[in-house]
């Protein structure tokens, strides 16, 4: 369907004359002005209380901690100057050996926490501390490896010539560049005939290895990941996770941002949360995953009956359709409870934690089951 020309150049000349009429100017300025003022004002706020809270950074780092995150503030402004407080005076911190899970919903301020670490932006409040140095001196970097969410190769380097190069950025030797490249490609499976092509002819799980393989040519003692396993299919997610945690195991930190918590908490040991570029908790995965109002599931031969004379004994019980869960406080209670059916002729054929899944915690309004 073809526009009517006249109609539409009519169009564009009623708009110029209205966009460089009087009134839509001084109403235009007058609007500008009012909210410049306003956010000039909420801006001076803003840095005010991230100036005060930046006073509370404490310089003396404990050896154990890898990466110390104090009173941090990230503002943004837009086009028209309004301030945008994507982290609001956060601290955390994660100890060294840790796999330390960074979690929540897109635009909590994760990627911008790592990008502040990364030294990626110039400005900011507050501190952060990389094996007791201040993330703005380059020291600091010298035994970190980073993974991005997103793979972005060079299409005229084969895979070999793109991790020698960066291996050679890390200042390694000729040598020992070659070397290392050598190492890690037989490592991780890849042949002599993949490594002379192109990274971005590789699948998504190859490339995350590549990736992988990049962050770990400085051997590293602390690795940043960022949703490292976004956009991977199942498969590729488990073998990459199994990867890491194999690194873990070797002693190396890892912080590593995620949304797919139900794969994550497997392997992460700490964990931080993060709402509204707060934070919203942050501790040691075991003691969250307790579940405050049932910490113990029993699987019996028959468990109404075995609520019943829980019941009788005061404890606080929930029947589930294959297994019951107690309140149980001490060990005389759990002594209570076996004593019972044992009377009752009743088989108890487990007793365990009932621990609830981050995703319970953070992002369920239910915690009772």
């Amino acid at each position: 369907m073809k526009k009517n020309k006249q109609f539409d150049t009519n169009d564009k000349e009623i708009n110029k004359k209205f966009m460089t009429s009087k009134s839509f100017r001084k109403y235009f300025s007058i609007k500008f002005l009012k909210q410049a003022k306003e956010n000039f004002e909420l801006a001076k706020e803003y840095h005010l209380k991230a100036i005060e809270a930046e006073k509370k950074v404490e310089s003396n780092i404990s050896e154990n901690v890898a990466i110390s995150i104090q009173h941090v503030t990230k503002i943004f402004k837009n086009i028209t100057g309004t301030p945008n407080r994507v982290l609001d005076d956060i601290s955390f911190e994660v100890k060294k050996g840790e796999f330390h899970g960074f979690i929540g919903n897109n635009g909590t301020g994760k990627t911008t926490t790592i990008r502040l670490i990364l030294n990626y932006y110039e400005d900011g409040y507050g501190k952060i501390f990389i094996n007791g140095i201040n993330s703005k001196d380059p020291k600091a970097k010298e035994k970190l490896g980073y993974i991005p969410e997103i793979s972005v190769f060079p299409k005229n380097l084969t895979i070999y010539e793109y991790l020698y190069y960066f291996a050679k950025l890390s200042k390694l030797s000729t040598q020992e560049a070659k070397d290392r490249v050598s190492y890690l490609m037989k490592k991780y499976g890849f042949s002599d005939e993949q490594f002379k092509k192109s990274a971005e002819k590789l699948s998504s799980g190859q490339k995350k290895k590549v990736l992988l393989m990049q962050a770990l040519l400085n051997d590293p003692d602390i690795l940043i990941m960022d949703e490292p396993a976004a956009n991977l299919d199942p498969s590729a997610r488990i073998e990459f996770y199994e990867a890491v945690s194999e690194l873990h195991k070797q002693g190396k930190t890892i912080l590593m941002s995620s949304h797919i918590l139900s794969e994550l908490e497997k392997y992460i040991d700490s964990v931080t949360v993060f709402e509204g570029g707060h934070v919203k908790d942050t501790g040691k995965v075991k003691d969250k995953l307790k579940n405050k109002f049932y910490d113990y599931k029993i699987v019996s031969s028959d468990n109404e009956k075995l609520e019943e004379l829980c019941k009788n004994f005061q404890f606080k019980t929930k029947l589930l359709q294959d297994s019951l869960l107690v309140k149980i406080n001490t060990i005389e209670e759990k002594t209570k409870i076996f004593n019972a059916a044992l009377k009752n002729n009743i088989n108890i054929f487990s007793l365990k934690e009932n621990n609830l899944s981050l995703n319970q915690i953070y992002f369920s309004t239910s915690e009772s089951e």
